[in-house]
């Protein structure tokens, strides 16, 4: 998982696509418009996408972005009811979730 911080997206596109590491790398996505970025300059890329609510579900969902190059984040806390509410939709969407 590459979680960039305060790296600009076009350099961590350099650095996936340089390494050829597509394949290899979970790029975090803390909003839809970032998957959307790296998903129009490489569409081989995947994403942990940040779908802690219904609202990010839509938004996600309206990205452009296929789920099949996604897993959503729930939350940090497995114990919290939030995260089993959202583990159940998003089974029930069909999104991969950790």
């Amino acid at each position: 998982m590459l979680d960039k911080k305060d790296v600009p997206f076009d350099k961590i596109l350099q650095l996936i696509e340089d390494n050829h590491a597509e394949s290899y790398v979970l790029v975090s996505s803390y909003a839809p418009e970032e998957a959307k970025w790296y998903y129009d300059r490489n569409p081989d890329i995947m994403f942990e996408a940040f779908i802690l609510n219904n609202d990010d579900y839509l938004a996600y969902q309206t990205s452009g972005v296929p789920w099949q190059n996604m897993v959503a984040y729930l939350s940090q806390s497995t114990s919290s009811p939030q995260y089993s509410a959202n583990k159940q939709y998003n089974r029930i969407k069909g999104v991969f979730s950790l």
